[in-house]
C-alpha cells in the first residue's frame, strides 16, 4: 500500500512538472483518463451503495427466514410427535372399546342365561309350592279323617270294654252265688254264647282299630317326612332364587358400569380424533408456511449470490483503479477521497457478505501476504489456506495467487 501511494505521488509530481512546461498531449490524455476514472469510481460507489443496501436487506430477510424456519421445524417435529402419540392413544382406546364391547356382549349373554334360569327357577318354585300346598292339604285331610276314625274306634273300644267288664262282672257274680236258683241251662248257654261272641267281636274290632291307628301313625310320619323334604327343597329353591337375583343385580351394575366406561372411551376417542384432525390441519399449514420460508430462503440465497457477484465486480474494478492510479505521480484530495470511499464501501460489502455467510470476519491483504500465511495467522494452521480460498472463490476463483495487497478477503469460521 505504501509502495502504491509512493508511485502515485511520483506520477502526480511528473504531471505537475509537465504541466509547468506547457500542455502536452500525454498529460492531456492522462487528465482525461483521470476524469474517466473519477466518473467510474463515482458510478462504482453508487452501485456499491445500492448493493450494500440490497445485501443488508437480503441478510435481514435471510436471518429472519432462518430463525422462522428453525422454529417451524421444531414446531413440526413437536406436532409430529404429538400426532404419533395421539394415534397410539386412539389405537389403544379402540382396543379398549373392542374389549369392552366383547365384555358387554358376554355380560348380556350371562344376564340372559341367568334371567332364563331365574324364570325357570321361579316357575319351578311356583309349581313346587302348588304341589306342596296340595300335598299338605291332602295329608291334613287324611290325618283329620284318621283322627276322627281313631276317635270313633277308641270310643267304640271303650264301650266294648265297658260291656266286657259288665259281662265279666255278671259272670263273676253268677259264679259266686252259693245258692243259685235253678236256671235253665240252655238259656245260660245262650247268654254265655252271646257274651263270648260280643267279646270276640270287641277284640277283633279293637285289633282292627289298633292296626288302623298304627297305619295312620305311619302315614302321618311318612307325610311329615315328605313335608320336611318338600320344605327343604323349597328353601333350596328360595336360596337359588335369591342368589340368582343377587347375581343378576351384580351383572346389571357391571353392565351399567361397562356402558358408562364405553361411553367415556367413545367420547375420549371422538375428542382424540378431533384433536388429531386439528393437528393435521395445523401441520399442513406449517408445511405450507415452511415451503414459503424455504422459497424465501432460496431467494435470500440468490440475493447472496448476486451480492457476491457484485462484490466480485467491485473488487475487480477496484483492482483496475489501483493499477491505473499507480501510473499517476500523485492524486488530488478528491481522487484520494474517492479511492478511500470505494475501499470503505468494498470493505462494508465484504463485511456484509461475511456476516451473511456466517464467516469469522474480513481481512485486508498486506504486502508479502499469502493464503498460507493468513491461515497460519488466524488458525495456527497454514494448511487451512484452502478454506480461505473456498470462501473467496467468488473473488479469485481457484487461483490463490490472484490476491493483492489491499484486497479485502473473507475469513471463514
Amino acid at each position: 500500500m505504501v509502495r502504491f501511494y509512493t508511485g502515485l505521488t511520483v506520477v502526480l509530481m511528473g504531471l505537475a512538472l509537465l504541466s509547468s512546461c506547457g500542455p502536452d498531449p500525454q498529460v492531456t490524455d492522462l487528465t482525461e483518463q483521470n476524469q474517466q476514472l473519477t466518473a467510474s469510481i463515482a458510478s462504482l460507489e453508487n452501485e456499491l451503495a445500492a448493493s450494500k443496501t440490497q445485501l443488508s436487506s437480503a441478510l435481514d430477510e435471510l436471518e429472519q427466514s432462518t430463525l422462522m424456519l428453525g422454529t417451524l421445524e421444531a414446531e413440526r417435529d413437536a406436532l409430529n410427535t404429538q400426532l404419533t402419540t395421539l394415534q397410539e392413544q386412539a389405537s389403544s382406546n379402540q382396543s379398549l372399546i373392542t374389549d369392552l364391547r366383547a365384555q358387554l356382549e358376554a355380560l348380556s349373554a350371562d344376564q340372559t342365561q341367568l334371567e332364563q334360569e331365574l324364570a325357570t327357577a321361579t316357575q319351578a318354585d311356583t309349581t313346587i309350592n302348588t304341589q306342596l300346598e296340595q300335598q299338605v292339604d291332602a295329608l291334613q285331610t287324611q290325618i283329620n279323617a284318621l283322627e276322627q276314625e281313631l276317635t270313633l274306634g277308641l270310643a267304640h273300644r271303650e264301650e266294648l270294654l265297658e260291656q266286657n267288664e259288665a259281662l265279666l262282672a255278671q259272670i263273676a257274680e253268677l259264679e259266686s252265688l252259693d245258692e243259685t236258683p235253678v236256671v235253665d241251662e240252655p238259656v245260660v248257654a245262650d247268654v254265655q254264647g252271646d257274651l263270648s261272641q260280643q267279646l270276640q267281636r270287641a277284640q277283633t274290632e279293637n285289633a282292627r282299630l289298633m292296626t288302623a291307628l298304627s297305619n295312620a301313625q305311619a302315614q302321618v310320619s311318612e307325610a311329615s317326612d315328605e313335608l320336611r323334604i318338600l320344605q327343604d327343597q323349597f328353601l333350596t329353591l328360595q336360596e337359588i332364587r335369591v342368589n340368582a337375583e343377587e347375581t343378576n343385580r351384580a351383572l346389571n351394575e357391571a353392565l351399567a358400569q361397562a356402558q358408562t366406561e364405553l361411553r367415556q372411551l367413545q367420547s375420549d376417542f371422538d375428542a382424540l380424533t378431533a384433536e388429531k384432525l386439528a393437528l393435521s390441519t395445523e401441520l399442513e399449514a406449517l408445511k405450507h408456511q415452511q415451503a414459503q420460508l424455504l422459497g424465501n430462503l432460496s431467494l435470500a440465497s440468490e440475493d447472496l449470490s448476486a451480492a457476491q457477484e457484485r462484490a466480485s465486480r467491485l473488487n475487480s474494478r477496484y483492482e483496475v483503479l489501483l493499477a491505473q492510479s499507480s501510473t499517476l505521480s500523485s492524486l488530488s484530495a478528491e481522487q484520494q477521497d474517492e479511492l478511500n470511499n470505494v475501499r470503505a464501501n468494498l470493505e462494508d460489502t465484504q463485511r456484509e457478505v461475511a456476516r451473511l455467510s456466517n464467516a469469522r470476519g474480513i481481512y485486508t491483504v498486506q504486502p508479502g501476504d499469502s493464503l498460507s500465511s493468513i491461515a497460519e495467522f488466524f488458525y495456527r494452521d497454514a494448511n487451512r489456506w484452502t478454506n480461505i480460498l473456498q470462501a473467496n472463490e467468488f473473488l479469485v476463483g481457484n487461483n490463490p495467487d490472484l490476491i493483492y495487497p489491499g484486497m479485502v478477503v473473507i475469513i471463514p469460521q
